[in-house]
């Protein structure tokens, strides 16, 4: 029985040396990467807040911009309406000119074919007075 004992203190001496030769890298490295993760959490530490503080300000920064956009916008809306009248306008006014300024022309042409005729009548009328008053003579 002795010799099972042996053998079997034996087998577990040899199954914890190789778990402490298994081990002993896995907790160095383990340990290594804990010294890592403290130096790149320190570098967070001071990182982090410079980083939030600036993002803050950009996104400020582009709140204000979209606001402007929408500014610009509502002004481009304005102004596009008032292009839209004020074409509308032009239109009616480029459709009135041809009627107003041929109903112009044809009333100054007829007030200039009556002027006419009219004179015409008064020198017929002047010249039948000085040709009565020749003869009366």
């Amino acid at each position: 029985m002795t010799l099972e004992i042996d053998l079997l203190m034996l087998i577990a001496i040899l199954v914890a040396v190789v778990l402490v030769a298994a081990l002993v890298p896995m907790l160095l490295q383990i340990k290594r990467t804990a010294a890592r993760l403290e130096g790149v959490l320190g570098e967070l530490e001071k990182e982090l807040p410079e980083t939030l503080k600036a993002l803050r300000q950009s996104a400020t920064t582009l709140n204000r911009t979209a606001e402007h956009a929408e500014e610009g916008m509502a002004d481009a809306r304005r102004l596009m309406g008032t292009l839209a009248t004020t074409g509308d306008s032009l239109r009616q006014l480029q459709q009135m000119i041809p009627w107003d300024l041929s109903r112009s022309v044809s009333q100054l042409a007829g007030m200039w074919v009556g002027l006419r005729a009219a004179g015409r009548v008064i020198a017929q009328q002047l010249s039948k007075e000085e040709k009565g008053e020749d003869h009366g003579k």
